[in-house]
């Protein structure tokens, strides 16, 4: 019987992320966690993450469960080495928002095998930066200020 090789056997990677929940404030770092997964059935040799930040957001570190990650303060790689089938990672990005406003952030998996489902690929977050609180309590404190220099108009 003759046997016929048809390249790697295909595999499923996944990315996944829980949503934010609640407003990031201007200035002030958060922490974006990211899974990564090879549902199989094929091991994969060469997974990696890639992540780009939009303007006026700074990557301020990057780390990882397995492998190795390097980051720019826009963008971030991490190469995980070989990951089987059912493997996962999990790699927490810290990012400041310099400027309240709404952002995208994405990333994406690829990995040197044929991909079952690419669609689960990538995953896209959108949050919103509000002003930071302290903001809110300077403009408190000086409407304070304001309201008793004019108390002593009271009588």
């Amino acid at each position: 019987m003759l046997f016929r090789s048809l390249g790697p056997a295909p595999a499923d990677l996944t990315i996944g992320s829980p949503a934010f929940a609640s407003p990031a404030a201007a200035g002030v770092p958060f922490n974006w966690i990211v899974r990564v997964t090879n549902r199989g059935p094929a091991a994969v040799s060469a997974p990696a993450l890639s992540v780009g930040l939009p303007p006026d957001l700074t990557l301020l570190s990057v780390s990882s469960t397995r492998g190795n990650c390097a980051a720019g303060t826009a963008s971030a790689r991490c190469d995980f080495g070989p990951m089987a089938s059912n493997a996962n990672a999990v790699v927490t990005l810290q990012i400041r928002p310099e400027r309240a406003g709404d952002f995208t952030l994405r990333a994406e998996i690829t990995g040197a095998v044929p991909e079952l489902k690419p669609e689960n690929n990538t995953i896209v977050r959108t949050f919103s930066a509000a002003e930071p609180a302290l903001a809110a309590l300077d403009r408190s404190e000086e409407h304070t200020s304001e309201l008793q220099s004019h108390s002593d108009l009271v009588c």
